[in-house]
């Protein structure tokens, strides 16, 4: 009985194999005959180089996953890919074993990217550096995140003369390398384009010896020879993004080699310099800035990318003058960007938060910021100065200003919010979190932006004329009547009620309520939603989606309104 089920089992794992097989021929011959396997071979190699890789030429997530499936297609997708030696040349310690040895022989002589990813402190590391080692003259880029010390050292010892990219991250806690970074890879650093490293204890930067740098990205360092930094900067003039993130300088004396008290970098596209500050003996006192210290020795052009973020301190040499001094004035980017295309708009974002002051340039709504700056411990009238005499000058500059006032200890008041309110250009208006101290802060910010006021020109507008969002978070006092009144206020016809001053009526207006915020909505909502110039409100749930309510227009978008926003964001500052 025992042998005849043995054999009828045997007969099933034929009978599938061979079913399963017969299936993926005629799937295989079905797809061949779609009409995107009549593409041009090298239209094809393109569309799978997308597939696979991320711009910067890095593997993509489920990289095997998404080959194999490639593969499994047709066969002569199948024969295609496997006769691309560029798609079989990033190989990861994740990876089967069985694949890397397959990928190596596939990827003929053409340069490799190796991706090692380490084990836990006391896990054991895959065999993936003894498959690696023996094509050492073909590594190009190596990425060596949490390794141990064994392993680090094994790979930082090997001779690579074709090495261009090295990103070293998260060495094991507690562990430390002491070879200087000169001589890594046998020393062969002469190709060096891009360095990338990231808490990786302490390293000897001062014998680093290349000129072709492209990118270097320092983060989480301590003790960090800054002179030797800038002696980096200094050798490699063609640089074009420079990182350094949460690092610690140490106050080492300048060493001899003479280094430029001011250099241009004048290929720089990206520049950012965020949490900087030198080493302290003492734990119980904070660090002082060395923002300020780069700031003065680095010349770079206009519209590079820049991000700076910084903490001053009490007593310290870098003053709210001096640190401001030193960052260059929104109005050039502002220029910059009307220069490069003068039918957009530039999208302008400006908080204040006690003495927590950011500001952000974009090209557009949903970009990158192309100016980025935040400032913590800025006095509030420096701030707003600084604020006001940056974009002041550029007022004629088509922008589109979002201001946003979030809550400090002692909250803000609405001379803060009121002095913006002539200004044309805030489509957006965020407020987050007054002191409870203040006795009805909503009603008094219900009743700013229903009273109107005397502008340049000597007509009576509403406060923030061009106000497209208003978003309220955390104030208090703000009922769904007093919502109603200054609504009906804001938006009543010229010369029909005594508060209906202004010459012109708003832009039409939508309203977002956040967190403590909005308890009314179901009895207020149709009242509010018939308010000529009211686009539409949302309350934010405190679970799942937010409650949505828009005026019947049929010239009203699903699909675009209302824009995101994230009433739970908090600002994390390290």
């Amino acid at each position: 009985m025992d042998l005849r089920i043995q054999r009828m089992t045997d007969f099933k794992v034929l009978f599938d194999s061979s079913v399963r097989q017969d299936v993926i021929k005629h799937v295989r011959h079905r797809n061949a005959l779609l009409p995107i396997g009549k593409l041009p071979v090298e239209l094809l190699q393109t569309v799978f180089s997308i597939v696979l890789f991320s711009p910067g030429v890095r593997r993509k997530s489920r990289f095997v996953f998404r080959l194999t499936t490639l593969r499994a297609v047709s066969w002569s997708w199948r024969d295609l890919i496997g006769r691309t030696p560029s798609f079989w040349a990033h190989v990861s310690s994740e990876d089967h074993m069985d694949f890397v040895s397959e990928a190596f022989k596939r990827s003929g002589e053409v340069p490799i990217h190796l991706y090692h990813i380490g084990k836990s402190n006391n896990g054991q590391e895959s065999p993936f550096l003894g498959k690696v080692l023996p094509y050492v003259h073909r590594w190009e880029s190596v990425a060596i995140h949490q390794p141990n010390v064994s392993v680090a050292a094994k790979y930082l010892s090997a001779s690579a003369p074709k090495i261009k990219a090295i990103l070293l991250s998260r060495l094991t806690t507690g562990s430390s390398l002491q070879e200087p970074i000169g001589s890594l890879f046998g020393g062969s650093l002469a190709s060096l384009e891009e360095l990338r490293v990231c808490c990786w204890g302490d390293i000897n930067w001062r014998r680093l010896s290349c000129t072709r740098l492209r990118v270097l990205d320092i983060e989480r360092e301590t003790s960090l020879d800054i002179e030797a930094v800038l002696g980096i900067l200094a050798a490699n003039p063609c640089l074009e993004i420079l990182q350094l993130h949460d690092l610690k300088f140490a106050q080492n004396p300048p060493q001899r080699d003479s280094i430029p008290a001011f250099m241009s970098l004048n290929h720089l596209r990206q520049l950012t310099l965020t949490d900087l500050t030198w080493a302290k003996e003492d734990d119980f006192v904070e660090s002082n800035p060395a923002t300020d210290h780069l700031l003065q020795r680095i010349n770079f052009p206009a519209g590079v990318a820049l991000t700076i973020k910084t903490k001053l301190q009490t007593g310290s040499s870098l003053t709210p003058a001096k640190l401001l001094s030193l960052i260059p004035s929104p109005v050039e980017y502002l220029a910059y960007l009307l220069q490069v295309d003068d039918s957009q708009k530039a999208d302008v974002s400006v908080g204040f938060e006690g003495t927590y002051l950011s500001l952000r340039i974009r090209d557009s709504p949903r970009s990158k910021p192309i100016f980025s700056v935040e400032v913590d411990r800025l006095a509030k009238e420096a701030a707003r100065e600084w604020v006001v005499e940056s974009l002041q000058q550029s007022l004629t500059t088509p922008m589109d200003l979002r201001l946003r006032f979030e809550s400090c200890v002692l909250g803000f008041s609405l001379d803060d919010v009121s002095y913006f309110q002539l200004w044309d250009s805030v489509i957006e208006l965020t407020l987050t979190g007054f002191s409870a101290r203040a006795p009805t802060p909503g009603r008094k910010l219900l009743g700013l932006l229903s009273t109107p006021c005397l502008s340049e020109d000597g007509i009576m507008v509403m406060p923030f004329p061009n106000l497209q969002h208003l978003r309220i978070d955390g104030v208090s006092g703000i009922k769904g009547k007093w919502m109603l009144e200054m609504l009906e206020a804001r938006f009543a016809p010229p010369g029909s009620t005594e508060a209906a001053v202004p010459s012109a009526v708003p832009v039409p207006l939508t309203i977002h309520l956040g967190h403590g915020v909005g308890g009314w909505m179901d009895k207020y909502k149709d009242r509010i939603l018939a308010v000529p110039g009211v686009e539409g409100i949302a309350v934010a749930a405190v679970h799942g989606m937010p409650r949505v309510a828009r005026r019947s227009s049929p010239s009203s978008s699903e699909a675009d309104w209302p824009p995101p926003y994230d009433y739970g964001h908090m600002r994390v500052y390290w």
